[in-house]
């Protein structure tokens, strides 16, 4: 069978990782390599040791890597991001007198220069030709905008969460998995907005993170409003369930003597 080396890179610390072939390139985790994307010549770091796949998954797919970076290259490429912060200002000020709905995220020049790319973000269709104009005359080079999502932003951008952390995306996580209201309501979560939002407006990342396990501790547990006519239920219909802590494994109903709290453990081994 035959088989190809290919490593994994990133573009940004916690970026998602993208496959090249390594071209038996002597290549190691950490290092610095310069490969060729849709938008041209770009730095990225290798993201652990090279590994073989099948060489018919890399075919038409997969490009290769094209050196490892030199110290010219990184010396350059630190440069570029001095001189893309400068023209990012420059960006956002042209947008604001340009009066356009939008909002300039980031700029990143590729490794030799000849392409701009300015990220942004708008809730309406855009027309920046204007801007891309006279941002070419300034700068003498090609401008490609690049519109990206709110989570994306978010992630380019940083920040602090209201847990006091910084910002799941900005520092862990390399792609973003579905997270949808029916989680909030697994894990009783309040669905005030301003609760369960993130500062990109769309719903915290976090709560998909034990959504699972709330399924999971559920499991054997009734549900909130259903009655029970064990554990020491005497009521012909059943006690009321009244409230439900998952975290506890323990739900509480309402019986003829009071409210009485029952384990999962007690609760199973009395049906």
């Amino acid at each position: 069978m035959n088989q190809v080396e290919v490593v994994a890179v990133q573009f940004t610390k916690v970026g998602k990782p993208y496959y090249y072939l390594t071209k038996d390139l002597a290549i190691h985790a950490d290092d610095f390599v310069v490969i060729e994307t849709q938008r041209g010549l770009e730095m990225a770091m290798v993201q652990g040791e090279p590994k073989l796949i099948e060489a018919t998954k890399a075919e038409g797919e997969l490009k290769p890597v094209l050196r490892l970076a030199t110290e010219k290259d990184i010396d350059t490429y630190m440069k570029l991001r001095e001189r893309a912060k400068a023209d990012f200002s420059t960006a956002k000020i042209e947008a604001f007198r340009l009066d356009l709905p939008m909002k300039i995220v980031g700029t990143v020049w590729t490794l030799d220069s000849s392409k701009l790319t300015i990220t942004y973000t708008a809730d309406e269709r855009v027309d920046f030709r204007e801007l891309v104009s006279k941002l070419s005359r300034s700068m003498q080079t090609r401008i490609d905008m690049r519109q990206m999502g709110e989570r994306d932003a978010a992630k380019q951008i940083g920040g602090i969460g209201s847990c006091g952390r910084e910002l799941c995306c900005s520092t862990f996580l390399t792609t973003f998995d579905p997270v949808s209201i029916k989680m909030a309501k697994n894990q009783n979560l309040s669905l005030n907005p301003e609760k369960i939002t993130g500062p990109c407006g769309k719903l915290k990342c976090c709560i998909s993170f034990e959504d699972s396990m709330y399924t999971e501790m559920k499991e054997g547990l009734p549900k909130l409003g259903s009655r029970v006519s064990s554990c020491g239920c005497s009521s012909g219909g059943g006690c009321k369930v009244i409230d439900v802590n998952v975290l506890k494994e323990a739900f509480t109903m309402e019986t003829e003597d009071g409210r009485k709290t029952v384990t999962k453990e007690e609760y199973l081994a009395g049906q």
